[in-house]
């Protein structure tokens, strides 16, 4: 066994140089609430390494998306699964309100990414070793209801007709619809509340993530806006910087500071170490909504997006003209 030291830490190796754990000298950096029972922290930076240079122990969990894939979204589902049909099974088989929770069910269940909770889950696992809580699986699910409570709303405002392969809810709930899927996406948005407030955390940690979850669902709504705004607006008086505003409001804050600060609320930390993480969750995010854009333009779909932005006010007047056109006209093409 092998010791590298350095300034603050102490990385143990075996023989052949992969790294089986770390043990931190100081906590400089992570300051922590403690409470019984909850496992020990450690930094962030301390747990995530590439893949070549992973760690081959159950001392750190493995950081590799694919294995956050395969272990847990299974496990959100599940969760998922739980808490919708304590709902459900409150109402009659005959009951205009179970059709609608039936619905949502389904609705939430579809095949997705799980982005939002697997963050939360990895953010969770890059301060505490060993097993995950339940609190943070039931954090997760409750952060995928958020997710599902902002897509119907979502897809109502953008007049959408699809959604994960199939209709979107205000579409495959028929007459009346929009209304319908207006109240089941609020019925989505309470169950996620309540199930943050039943987790089995300190009241404390309970308030403080209540608290950080509200003020970016009302950023979320601040951005949703922004971006109507942004889509009635004249291309050419439409600025870059506005287009940024709701990226950062509507994705980046909602998508990646939400869910990774949940799973690190849960372990205990102080605002400055949110603070952190919301400097690298939000250029996370940015990228994210600029490659999605991208993919929107690749596939023939042209919206006022950040590159068609950029594009118009840094071309010449052919650009502008071609860009104008092809606006009208809804299509990249």
């Amino acid at each position: 066994m092998l010791a590298n030291h350095s300034a603050g830490d102490m990385r143990l190796y075996d023989n052949n140089g992969y790294k089986l754990t770390l043990l931190s000298k100081s906590k400089k950096g992570v300051k922590q609430e403690g409470w019984p029972g909850r496992p020990s922290c450690h930094s962030l930076k301390e747990t995530f390494y590439s893949d070549a240079d992973r760690t081959r122990t159950g001392c750190v969990m493995d950081s590799s998306l694919s294995y956050y894939l395969q272990e847990f979204r299974p496990r959100i589902d599940g969760a998922l699964g739980i808490i919708l049909e304590r709902y459900c099974a409150r109402c009659n088989e005959d009951d205009a309100t179970r059709r609608i929770y039936d619905r949502l069910v389904a609705f939430t269940l579809r095949p997705g990414k799980r982005i939002r909770p697997l963050l939360a889950i990895i953010a969770y696992n890059g301060y505490v070793q060993g097993e995950p809580a339940p609190a943070i699986i039931e954090a997760a699910a409750a952060l995928e209801l958020l997710h599902t409570f902002m897509l119907v709303h979502d897809d109502i405002n953008d007049k959408a007709v699809v959604r994960r392969g199939s209709p979107a809810l205000h579409k495959e709930l028929g007459h009346s619809g929009n209304d319908l899927a207006i109240i089941a996406g609020d019925l989505a948005y309470t169950i996620a509340l309540q199930t943050f407030t039943s987790l089995d955390a300190p009241a404390s940690v309970t308030v403080r993530l209540l608290g950080r979850i509200l003020a970016i669902t009302h950023d979320t709504g601040v951005g949703q806006l922004k971006d109507i705004e942004n889509a009635t607006e004249p291309l050419p008086l439409l600025k870059e910087e506005d287009v940024l505003r709701a990226d950062l409001l509507k994705t980046a804050r909602y998508g990646f500071e939400a869910p990774l600060q949940v799973g690190a609320i849960l372990c205990g930390v102080h605002d400055e170490e949110l603070d952190r993480i919301a400097k690298v969750a939000l250029p996370l995010g940015e990228a994210f909504q600029l490659k999605d854009d991208l993919d929107d333009l690749a596939g023939g779909t042209l919206e006022k997006s950040l590159p068609v932005v950029h594009a118009y006010h840094h071309g010449d007047q052919d650009d502008k003209s071609v860009i104008l056109s092809a606006l009208e006209n809804g299509s990249s093409d």
